[in-house]
């Protein structure tokens, strides 16, 4: 309800219980937008981040997927414990999604 007035907001409800997979699929059956951004309800964003992804996509067109370091905390996100890096080319990406997730 927060958001109403910032950006169009769908719920979509998968009518029965799938995996994660399964159901991010159907979700994004239903997207009408060029770009999705996503993340789980335990993940926190910096201010910036749709943004410079959005002006990453404009300036490379041909890219399909984009990924980032992850930042891990325990108490509170301000303060980071530690980085993990993950792989933020595309090839690289897709490589390590066949066995993890990136």
């Amino acid at each position: 309800e927060k958001y109403k007035t910032l950006l169009e907001i769908t719920l979509v409800r998968v009518k029965h219980r799938k995996n994660l997979g399964v159901a991010l699929n159907y979700g994004l059956a239903q997207c009408k937008y060029p770009l999705i951004a996503r993340m789980d309800s335990d993940d926190h964003a910096l201010p910036d981040r749709i943004a410079l992804q959005e002006n990453f996509f404009a300036g490379h067109p041909e890219s399909m997927v984009l990924g980032g370091t992850i930042q891990e905390y325990v108490e509170t996100w301000e303060t980071p414990v530690s980085y993990r890096k993950v792989p933020i080319e595309a090839s690289k990406i897709f490589e390590f999604s066949r066995k993890r997730n990136p």
